[in-house]
C-alpha cells in the first residue's frame, strides 16, 4: 500500500521550479544581478531548491525502509530504475543539443570518458572548464543521491535491523574523514550529505506518536513558526551550512505538520501535487529548454521579449516535464524490465511494499 504525502509533493514542485528560475537567470543574465527584483531573489535563493530535495530524499528513504522492511537488493534495484532511465534519456538529449544548438549549450561539453562517468554518476571535471559537473550539469546532485541510495543499500545488506543507523553514522562521519583529491571526494567529503540525515531525523520525529498528536493540536501555530524560521534562515544563510540545514529542515517539517490542513480538492493543491509528481523530470528537462531558448534569443533579453521568453520557457518546461514523467519515467518497457529484475530477487515473507518515489 502506498500513499504520497501531498504537502511533500507540493514542496517538491516548489523546489524544482525554484531551480528552474535560478538557472533561467543564471544562463540569461549571469549571477551578478543586484537589487530586490524577483529575478534577483531567484539568483540568490533559487538554488536552495536542491537543499529541499536532499532533505526530502532522506525523509522518504527513511520512511520507506523503516516501515516497509525493504531488502537491500530490492531497494537498490528500485532506486536505479527510478533514477537512471530518465537521467540517461535527458543526458543523450544534451549530446544532441550540443550538435544542434552549440551556442546555447556552450557551457557544457563532453568526451567519451566524461560521458561515461556522467552516465554512471562518477564526479567528473566538465571538459568545458565549468568545474566538476556531468554533461547534464544538474546531474551533480544525482551523484549525491545515487551515493546515498547505494550507501543505504549496503548498510541494509550488512544489517536489515540496523541499516538505517549504520547509514546515519556513515554519512555523518564521511565529510570529516574522507580526504580530498580522489574521484569521489566532491561527494564523500561534502557537508551536503548531512541534509539526507536531517531527513532521517524528521522522519523519526514525525513518526513518534506523541509528537504527531502534539503537532496536530497546534498545527497552524507550529507550521507558521517553522515557515518563518525556514524563510528567515534561507534569507540570511549566505550559503553557511548551519542556516541552509535549518532552513531546509524547518520548511520540510512545516509541510509535514500542515499536511492534515491541506484541502486535497483545491485547484492549486491539485496543480502543485501534479507538478510535484513530475518534479524529477522538471529538474532534468528545464536546463535543456533554457539552453535552446538561449540559442534562439540570445543573452540578456529586455522588456517584453524577456517576459515572452520567460513565459515560453515556463510553458515548455511544464509540458515537457509532464510528458517525460508519463512516457520516460513511467515508460511501460522500463516498468516491465524493473518487474523482471524484481522477480529475480527473492521476496522476503511479510514485506510491506511502500512508495519510495
Amino acid at each position: 500500500m502506498s500513499e504520497k504525502i501531498k504537502s511533500l509533493q507540493m514542496l517538491r514542485a516548489i523546489a524544482a521550479w525554484m531551480v528552474v528560475y535560478h538557472h533561467f537567470m543564471q544562463l540569461f543574465f549571469g549571477l551578478d544581478v543586484d537589487g530586490f527584483s524577483l529575478g534577483a531573489l531567484f539568483v540568490r535563493y533559487g538554488g536552495f531548491g536542491v537543499d529541499l530535495f536532499f532533505v526530502l530524499s532522506g525523509f522518504v528513504m527513511f520512511s520507506a525502509v523503516n516501515k516497509g522492511h525493504v531488502s537491500a537488493c530490492r531497494f537498490a534495484v528500485g532506486r536505479v530504475f527510478r533514477i537512471v532511465p530518465a537521467y540517461w534519456f535527458h543526458t543523450l538529449l544534451v549530446v544532441a543539443g550540443i550538435s544542434l544548438f552549440p551556442q546555447g549549450f556552450s557551457y557544457t561539453d563532453y568526451n567519451l570518458g566524461s560521458l561515461l562517468k556522467s552516465l554512471f554518476f562518477i564526479p567528473v571535471s566538465n571538459p568545458s572548464g565549468l568545474g566538476v559537473y556531468p554533461l547534464l550539469t544538474v546531474g551533480w546532485t544525482l551523484d549525491f543521491e545515487m551515493f546515498f541510495y547505494m550507501a543505504l543499500a549496503v548498510c541494509l545488506l550488512i544489517s536489515q535491523r540496523w541499516g538505517l543507523l549504520l547509514c546515519f553514522v556513515l554519512l555523518g562521519t564521511l565529510p570529516f574523514v574522507f580526504p580530498g583529491g580522489y574521484a569521489f571526494s566532491p561527494v564523500l567529503s561534502s557537508k551536503l550529505l548531512y541534509e539526507f540525515l536531517i531527513g532521517f531525523v524528521l522522519a523519526l520525529l514525525t513518526g513518534n506518536r506523541g509528537f504527531a498528536e502534539w503537532s496536530q493540536r497546534y498545527a497552524y501555530s507550529l507550521g507558521g513558526f517553522l515557515l518563518i524560521v525556514g524563510l528567515l534562515c534561507m534569507a540570511i544563510h549566505q550559503w553557511a551550512f548551519i542556516y541552509r540545514f535549518t532552513a531546509a529542515g524547518s520548511l520540510v517539517l512545516a509541510a509535514l505538520v500542515l499536511e492534515s490542513r491541506i484541502n486535497p480538492q483545491a485547484i492549486l493543491v491539485k496543480a502543485l501535487v501534479r507538478l510535484g509528481d513530475a518534479s524529477y523530470s522538471t529538474y532534468l528537462v528545464h536546463i535543456i529548454v533554457i539552453c535552446v531558448a538561449l540559442q534562439l534569443f540570445g543573452k540578456a533579453p529586455a522588456g517584453l521579449l524577456m517576459v515572452f521568453i520567460l513565459a515560453l520557457v515556463t510553458m515548455l518546461v511544464c509540458v515537457l516535464s509532464l510528458w517525460s514523467y508519463r512516457y520516460v519515467e513511467s515508460n511501460s518497457w522500463v516498468m516491465r524490465l524493473q518487474k523482471l529484475f524484481m522477480a529475480r530477487i527473492s521476496r522476503p515473507k511479510g514485506v510491506l511494499h511502500v512508495s519510495i518515489e
